[in-house]
């Protein structure tokens, strides 16, 4: 406990200094959702940001999940992606919108079962994307909250998984 109250401290006393490079960290989450899938995943993920001349550079990792019932069987769907995308800010006082593109990993993991044991497929892919977002926040504070949707391509043999993610979140710094 001691260890964890040491840490919330020093990142506090870092997020000024964040600030000031031009580098944040975010906290996001939302939902991803596709047309293979009846219903919306859940969607969590965490961006440390760099502010470069005229772009910003966002490295993110994500994970999606869902359960699903098929009469006496689980499925559950994950979706884990690590990606690198390059936006191009309008910055404004209060609102800052931006758009950009990117690519990344995208690992899909189907894990199924019953009483007598599960079984998994995992595939691992190279992706690309776009991303939107907008973000809140007066120039001189040091938190700004953050909307954000992306839509990713993740070819596989025949075909291309396409899925979207619509997040919220916070920045410390930037």
């Amino acid at each position: 406990m001691k260890k964890l109250m040491i840490l919330a401290i020093a990142v506090l006393f870092m997020i000024p200094a964040w600030a000031n490079a031009g580098m944040g960290l975010g906290l996001k989450g939302g939902v991803a959702s596709s047309s293979d899938f009846d219903d919306n995943l859940t969607h969590v993920g965490a961006d440390f940001r760099f502010g470069l001349v005229m772009v910003e550079l966002i490295i993110s990792g994500e994970y999606s999940w869902k359960k699903y019932d098929l009469g006496g069987y689980e499925l559950t769907a994950h979706q884990i992606a690590g990606t690198g995308s390059l936006v191009y800010p309008i910055k404004l006082p209060v609102v800052s919108p931006y758009v950009g593109g990117g690519v990344g990993s995208h690992t899909f993991i189907f894990s199924y079962g019953e009483s007598a044991g599960t079984e998994d497929l995992t595939e691992t892919k190279f992706g690309y994307h776009f991303i939107g977002g907008v973000k809140l926040g007066a120039p001189t504070m040091p938190i700004k909250l953050y909307a954000e949707y992306r839509h990713y391509w993740v070819p596989f043999e025949g075909e291309t998984a396409k899925y979207y993610t619509l997040t919220a979140g916070i920045i410390l710094g930037m």
